[in-house]
Order: structure tokens, then sequence, then C-alpha cells
């Protein structure tokens, strides 16, 4: 597991190379029926891979992700094949207004080329529904389809709603929010004057529902203009109380407030206020920033002290985080350990009770990796915790589980589960696991530290250690060759053009001819800063190289002079690195990086031929990836 802190488009059938409106499934690689399919609809769906990556699948999987406003909601099904074709179907629901597809198969995506497979659906008549093209262009602003890697512009978003309130006015307030969004990301300039206007055209409106009242107040607001924000925001709390956004700027007073014993008396006044289902929804917000702000001034007492009193709402995140705080600093073990024990007992509850509901974007199988991965990471603290404090075969089980878990590629995991086999177990035995973890990434110095122990207590002496050792890398390489070779990919990258830290101007079509490794970042991102030694590394390895460009492109940043931010943080660091800056993160959304770190090694020909999010924690595994990438793809 990596530590990680989100073209043209294709309507319906349109005819192309791609897709065509006949029947004749030898020679189209996708169609579906009914044509005009209506919400509520089910929808068949064939798929022809012939000369395609996905021709040799022994399975393939479809995600269709129905939007209409709001999240995307996921449906995966798992195709049957009819002779050279793949087939399956899925509902609509009676508000979709239209549907994105992809194909996965072997860990591999079909998804036209980044534009998906899109149906819009159609009313009686046959015509494309209010919000078909909205709903689609929000839900393309807000990357909700990140997961199947689908992108556009700002600028295309804004013209999908756009289209459809031509045709359909009665939409325009239902996407309003994310349609000022879109303006100001495409035109900041004029984005005031057009915002303004239509929130005066909204206002005039002799009734006003509880949505357009938050639009109209949290936009008000936006702007600057609190007089406004507050009119409309007291007509909703007096027609809606227990609305959500209601909630959020209640909750939102007390988390802006510096005065701890200030942030309890609102959240006891929240409490009171709100009925138990709103506690539910919003207290975890209060209880983890009290305790963060306990922890902030070295007062662990009083914020365990402060978390018992108020467990109930608090998530498991925030008795993990308060462990592993304590943890990293090597203090109150013994209350460290409890609080991971109690974050376990946490999450398993909200498992059992429903309260931890499944996100409408992902899969089933999506939720069930995330929640793998959330069990995972609380039984590695847990168990990390119970090695220091010298409790060896209660820290093997729980480590044990967590790397069983795991995808195998946390090495701080993998290093902890080393040193809990070492505790327990025969060399012999223990050789064989870590023989394993180290062939798979964990190639680490202390990795290396507890093979030689083990090495040494089987044999009894560290005579052709070495040799071992050196045969052992021999395998490391040759694995790390082979996954990469797998991993490699051949999308066209989004052009783009952003300025460096000495306002130079630097675009990708500049750099065509050369492998450029973008590196996304922020100066908050912990695993980020953690990588760069490695990426520095990387970088002076083709110091010498004009066909190597490193680019780093920092983005996410809330700070509001980012440029002095990022120059800042350089000369802390002391890193020479050749900076851009994704000021409004348009960058970071057209390459769908959702978590950063997140690497791209762009090929001459200004493909992405490789992606790698986050950092495992290795830093000889990060030069030898990007290396054996360069080297592959020139």
């Amino acid at each position: 597991m990596r530590f990680k802190c989100r073209f043209l488009f294709v309507l319906g059938l349109i005819i192309s190379t791609m897709i065509s409106c006949n029947n004749d499934t030898t020679t189209q690689i996708f169609s579906y029926s009914p044509l005009k399919a209506q919400p509520g609809n089910s929808i068949s769906i064939v798929y022809n891979p012939s000369g395609t990556e996905f021709e040799e699948a022994s399975s393939i999987e479809m995600v269709a992700y129905l939007y209409s406003t709001g999240p995307a909601t996921a449906v995966s099904v798992s195709l049957e094949k009819k002779g050279i074709s793949w087939q399956g179907s899925f509902s609509t629901e009676e508000d979709t207004k239209g549907v994105i597809i992809k194909f996965d198969a072997d860990g591999k995506i079909e998804n036209n080329q980044n534009a998906g497979f899109i149906i819009m659906l159609a009313d009686e008549e046959g015509n494309s529904i209010a919000g078909a093209k909205a709903g689609l262009g929000e839900a393309l602003g807000r990357g909700a389809f990140s997961r199947a890697k689908i992108t556009t512009t700002p600028a295309e978003a804004l013209n999908y709603m756009e289209e459809d309130f031509k045709v359909h006015p009665e939409s325009k307030n239902v996407y309003l929010s994310s349609y000022f969004d879109l303006i100001q990301r495409v035109d900041k300039e004029t984005s005031r004057e057009v915002i303004l206007r239509e929130l005066e055209t909204l206002s005039a409106n002799d009734i006003l529902s509880n949505d357009e009242l938050k639009v109209l107040a949290s936009w008000y607001n936006r702007l600057e203009m609190p007089d406004l924000s507050e009119k409309y925001f007291t007509l909703l709390r007096e027609l809606d109380p227990e609305n959500a956004y209601v909630q959020w700027e209640d909750a939102m007073v007390a988390l802006e407030s510096e005065d701890i014993e200030n942030k309890i008396e609102l959240m006891e006044k929240f409490r009171a206020s709100y009925s138990e289902d709103a506690w539910m929804y919003t207290g975890f917000m209060f209880i983890s920033d009290i305790v963060r702000a306990y922890s902030s001034k070295g007062e662990y007492d009083k914020a365990i002290a402060f978390l018992e009193k108020n467990s109930f709402g608090a998530r498991f995140s925030t008795f993990r985080n308060l462990a592993v705080e304590m943890l990293n600093k090597k203090i109150h073990l013994s209350e460290a350990e409890k609080l991971a024990r109690k974050a376990i007992d946490v999450l398993e509850y909200y498992q059992r009770s429903g309260l931890r509901v499944k996100y409408k974007s992902d899969t089933e199988k999506e939720w069930e990796e995330r929640t793998e991965s959330s069990f995972s990471s609380l039984y590695s603290i847990y168990g990390r915790i119970l090695l220091e404090l010298n409790k060896s075969e209660a820290a093997y089980t729980n480590l044990k589980e967590a790397y069983e878990l795991s995808d195998g590629s946390n090495v701080e995991l993998n290093e902890s589960y080393a040193q809990a086999l070492t505790r327990t177990q025969a060399p012999e035995n223990v050789l064989i696991e870590l023989e394993k973890l180290y062939i798979s990434g964990s190639n680490t110095p202390k990795m290396k530290e507890l093979i030689k122990e083990n090495y040494v207590g089987k044999n009894g002496v560290d005579r052709g250690f070495d040799q071992y050792l050196a045969e052992l890398d021999e395998s490391l390489i040759e694995k790390q060759s082979s996954d990469i070779q797998e991993k490699l990919i051949d999308s066209l990258a989004p052009d783009f053009t952003l300025y460096d830290l000495e306002e130079n101007e630097v675009s990708l079509s500049s750099l065509k001819g050369k492998v450029v490794v973008l590196d996304f970042w922020a100066t908050w991102c912990g695993p980020c800063i953690a990588s760069f030694p490695a990426m520095k590394e990387a970088m002076d390895k083709y110091e010498n190289d004009q066909d190597v460009q490193f680019l780093f492109v920092d983005t996410m940043e809330s700070v509001e002079d980012k440029k002095q931010n990022a120059l800042d943080f350089l000369a802390k660091m002391n890193l020479p690195f050749r900076v851009l800056l994704d000021l409004d993160d348009e960058l970071a959304r057209a390459f769908h990086v959702d978590m950063i770190p997140t690497k791209f090694i762009i090929d001459g020909q200004g493909k992405i031929r490789f992606r790698s999010v986050g950092y495992e924690g290795s830093p000889e595994n990060l030069v030898t990836e990007i290396s054996l990438v360069i080297e592959l793809i020139r």
C-alpha cells in the first residue's frame, strides 16, 4: 500500500471509428439498446474488444456510472462472453439523467480514450431529458468519474450545461451551484458579474426552495456579501432547521474558533439544538477538531479525557490519529494502545450496525477493498504500538492480520511484520517470509538488517550472506521489471501550459521528443515530502540526459500566495526542483489526480506510459521504478 494524502466526447452512439449505430457487432466496439433509453429502463450492452488489448481477456467487468445530481452511482456488471462479444445489462433509476460506462479487465481500463462511453437518457418522444447534458457537465466538472479516468476541460463541461439550459431552462436552478463553479474556473475575470446577475434573477422568484436558499446563502458568502448571505441563511434556518447546510455552517463556527473551551461550548450548543441523527452526521467534526486542538498543545491527557467522555459520534479516524501521533513521538504508549484498539472496535461497530455506508461512486468490490485497507491500517498501527511495548505475540497476531489484508506494498507495515516475525518465529521460517517481503519491494536498510539477523540465526555465521543478498537483489530487479511491463499504459496526456517559479512558460508540447516525469505534490503532503530524497536521486541520475525532464507540479494548495509558499518550501528543504504552479488545480483534474503524490511518466510522443500513486516508503524502489520505466519507453 502506498501512502496517499482525484477529449473528444462520444454522445450516445455517434458514428465514429469506435462506435456506430449499426447492429454488426463484428465491426463496432460498443452498442446498447434501447437506443432511446428512458429513466428506469434496463439497458443492454454489447462490447466487442476485437483488436484491442482486451481481446484475449478471460473476464470483463463493466462499470456503469449513473449520474443525476451530486455523486454518480456506480453499478458493476460481470459481462458474459457470446461469440466475439461480451454482453450484460443494468437498470437505471427513475432520477437517472444519463450513464457513463467503462470496462475493466486484468487491472486495465477501456474508457474510450478517456471520454467514456456515454448514454444520455431520453423522454417518451426520444428527446434528451432535462439534466442529461447539465448532469454530465456537473459530474465531469466535479471529477465524478475519476475512478474511470474520464475527464474534460472546465470549458467543455460548462458547454454541456449551457446547451442543456437552452433547451431546458427549468434545469438551470437544479445545477446552479455547479454552474457557478465552472464559470469561475473558466473565466475568473467576468465570473463575478455573471454569478451576481444569476443570483439576482433567482432571488426575484416569489417562492424559493430550500436548495435555492442554500445557493443564495452560500454564493453570496463566497462573493463576500455577508448581509445578503445572512438574509437567505436565516430564511433557510427558519424553513428547515435540520438542513445539512445549516448544520455545516453552525459547525464551522466552532471549527474556526481558536479557543478550546469555546469550541466545547459551541459543540454542546449544537448537540442540544439538533437531533441525534444530526449529531451522528456532524458531531465527529467537533470531536476530531477538539481532540486535535488539545494534542497540538501537547495536552494529551485532556485529549484522551475529552474523547472518552464524548466517544458517541466519534469516528475511528479520531482514535487512530491520536494513537499514531503518540506512537510517532513514542509517548503515552499504553494509552496509545487503548486508542488503537478502540479505533478497531469503532470501525467494526460501524460495519456491523450499517452506520458506515458505501460511497455511491464505489462498486461493491471497490468498497470492500477500501474497507480492507482501513482495517489493515488499524491493525498495523495497533501492532506497531504493541511492538514498542514488547508485547511481541500480540503484535505478531495483529501485524499478520494487517499484512494479509494489505496488497503487500506498504513498506512500513512489512518492516513491522518482519520485526514481529523475527521476535516470535524460528529464523529458518522467518527467512522464507522475509525473502518474499524483500522481493516484493521492501528492500529497505531495516529489512536487510532483519534478513541478516535471521540468516545468521539460521546458519550460525554470516559467511555467504553478501552473495545471498545479491541473489535476492537480482530477483527483486527481475520482478520489478516484469511488474512495470504489466503496468505500462498508452494514453494521450492532456497538453498543458503552466508557469514555473521564475515565470517561464512550460508546455508539454514544447517537450515533445523527451521523456517527462511529472510529479504532482503539495507542501502540506507528508508522503510527497518523504518521497523527495528519492526523487532528487532519480533526477540527479539523469542530470546530464537532455532527453529526460523532471517537472514537479505544486497543486491542491489552499494558501493565498502559492508561488511564495512554494519558494519558501524549496528553500527550507534545499530542493533544486523545477516547480510548476497548478494554481486552480486544473492540471490535477485533467490528469485525474485524486491523491498525492501522483507521478506520471510521459514518452516523447506525449503519451502517458506509467502512473504511480502514493509513496510506499522505499527510496531504492522509487529510483529503480522510475529508471526502469524511462529505459523501457525511450
